[in-house]
């Protein structure tokens, strides 16, 4: 399988699917597949409760499988709202933001990650997403990314929080201070601890 992004920003995605391999996507955001390449609909969980944490998370209930059934290699293009940021994940844990998840290349599991300090910041529902997969997500020009060690922290206006990686939901709290309504960031920021990776947009999603 190969991965390419291309256009300004990277607003596109082309996948090349050799004979019998699998892409997974969500809903909407495929531009176009050559003949060969067979797509079949699947839910992200069965219970309801699977079905209710995929709304709140801002994802289909559905994602497309898309698979290479002839014996030729096959091309397909998806797209992006905006930007698409490529995160390989090796089975750790992945919040993003509501609705950022576009595709993977395995099947990966779509969830709901809560912290109770984080909404108390302003953040609404995170997106989980565990699994080993390069996944592709939304994303508004370049992130800056940071690496956090052991007790390392640093605060994030939440309209600017694009994702965090190998970053639980208790690492996460609400940093209160008058003082940053005066700064022009609100009531609070989101304090992030590590160890982790933090995923933070120069432009912010509102």
């Amino acid at each position: 399988m190969e991965c390419k992004l291309t256009g300004y920003e990277f607003r596109t995605l082309q996948v090349t699917l050799e004979p019998g391999e699998k892409f997974y996507a969500e809903k909407g955001t495929l531009v176009y597949l050559e003949s060969g390449i067979d797509k079949s609909l699947q839910t992200t969980g069965s219970s309801l409760t699977s079905i209710v944490k995929s709304k709140l998370s801002g994802e289909s209930i559905f994602i497309i499988e898309y698979e290479n059934k002839s014996t030729q290699t096959k091309k397909m293009t998806f797209a992006s709202r905006a930007g698409i940021l490529p995160i390989k994940l090796n089975g750790e844990r992945f919040l993003c933001r509501r609705g950022a998840y576009i595709a993977a290349t395995n099947k990966v599991e779509l969830g709901l990650g809560i912290s109770i300090n984080g909404l108390m910041s302003g953040v609404s529902f995170l997106q989980k997403i565990e699994g080993s997969a390069t996944v592709f997500i939304d994303s508004i020009g370049s992130p800056i990314t940071i690496d956090l060690a052991y007790n390392e922290s640093i605060e994030v206006d939440e309209n600017h929080l694009l994702a965090l990686q190998g970053v639980s939901e208790n690492q996460i709290s609400a940093n209160w201070s008058i003082s940053n309504m005066f700064h022009g960031e609100g009531l609070s920021l989101l304090q992030v601890k590590g160890p982790g990776k933090v995923y933070i947009s120069p432009t912010s999603f509102l």
